[in-house]
């Protein structure tokens, strides 16, 4: 989690510092969807969890999360 300063929207961060990440899923659809996986196109980002599945409606609030260790470029 990163701390953003409530005055002016902003947050420290440093070279090597991390940077966690929680993902909810909803299946939005009429039907179920399984093996449902999460992936992120950004460089470093390291997702875990699932596979899993979702009935219609459902939501998963836990089991994907991933990091991203900040870098100078």
């Amino acid at each position: 989690d990163v701390e953003v300063d409530p005055t002016t929207g902003c947050s420290t961060l440093a070279v090597g510092d991390v940077i966690n990440y929680s993902f909810s899923v909803k299946n939005t659809g009429n039907v179920t969807l399984t093996d449902v996986m999460v992936s992120d196109l950004v460089g470093g980002v390291t997702v875990s969890g699932g596979p899993i599945t979702l009935d219609p409606g459902a939501e998963d609030f836990s089991t994907f999360t991933a990091t991203y260790t900040i870098t100078q470029a």
